[in-house]
């Protein structure tokens, strides 16, 4: 995929101004900003990465990971993603020696060793013989292998499921550094260009109509951009559609 760099975007917005290098820094700083704003609210930096898990079942973030995308694990050609479960403790806790350990797992009876049944009745209805007898209409399956987000930590925690030593995810970086390095998606050069000419009359003694102007110009391109990432196809639209449809009961 074709990409460009800040640094050739704050250099083209200098030579539209007809501004010399002197105003360098203070263009980077106003193209930084937006990009940041662009990362958090249209994710176009996306990455994967794997993460170690550890023998108390966690996994520290990347420090430039603003959200967590998914979270899966891979067999052979196949990957199976992790949903997220809310339950989970995210309370570390520790040896009579002050080392960390992971919680001893609650769940004595599993369905599958992947999935369990997220029914009102008990797991595993069978008869005498040990034959299932049914009752999971309506059930929805839920993935025995979960985590859950810990903020305050910046780290996954999974479930005592979980037994790999590596996981897989993609997460939305802010696609930020102090240099004008940063590699931008072609889509959003017009947006920034457009933020560094509004930031440049809105700090200056510009008159108010060129303010509002630029101001316009700018809202104009950021949603063009927000349109053209978030483009929903035919597919899309019949892929949420059928996601409602199923056999059991709606509410």
């Amino acid at each position: 995929m074709k990409t460009i760099t800040l640094d050739h975007i704050v250099r083209n917005s200098l030579l539209e101004a007809q501004l010399p290098l002197h105003y360098y820094l203070r263009f980077l700083h106003f193209g930084i900003r937006q990009l940041e704003e662009i990362n958090y609210d249209n994710p176009i930096n996306v990455k994967r990465s794997e993460l170690t898990v550890t023998n108390y079942k966690r996994a520290i973030l990347p420090s430039d990971c603003v959200d967590v995308v998914e979270v899966y694990l891979k067999y052979g050609e196949h990957v199976l993603p992790m949903s997220q479960d809310p339950n989970l403790n995210t309370t570390q806790k520790f040896d009579s020696n002050g080392n960390k350990i992971a919680y001893d797992d609650p769940s004595t009876t599993t369905y599958d060793t992947l999935l369990v049944f997220n029914a009102t009745h008990p797991f595993g209805y069978t008869n005498d013989h040990g034959e299932h007898t049914g009752r999971h209409y309506g059930s929805i399956p839920t993935q025995k292998q979960s985590y859950v987000l810990d903020y305050a930590n910046s780290e996954l925690v999974f479930d005592n499921a979980v037994d790999v030593t590596e996981v897989t995810i993609t997460y939305v970086s802010n696609g930020v550094s102090t240099s004008a390095a940063n590699v931008v998606h072609p889509y959003a050069q017009d947006t920034i260009e457009k933020y560094i000419h509004y930031c440049r009359y809105k700090n200056s003694m510009s008159a108010l109509n060129k303010v509002a102007l630029a101001k316009q110009e700018y809202v104009n391109a950021k949603r063009k951009l927000k349109s053209r990432l978030n483009a929903m196809t035919y597919a899309d639209v019949l892929r949420i559609m059928r996601q409602g449809v199923h056999g059991s009961i709606k509410n």
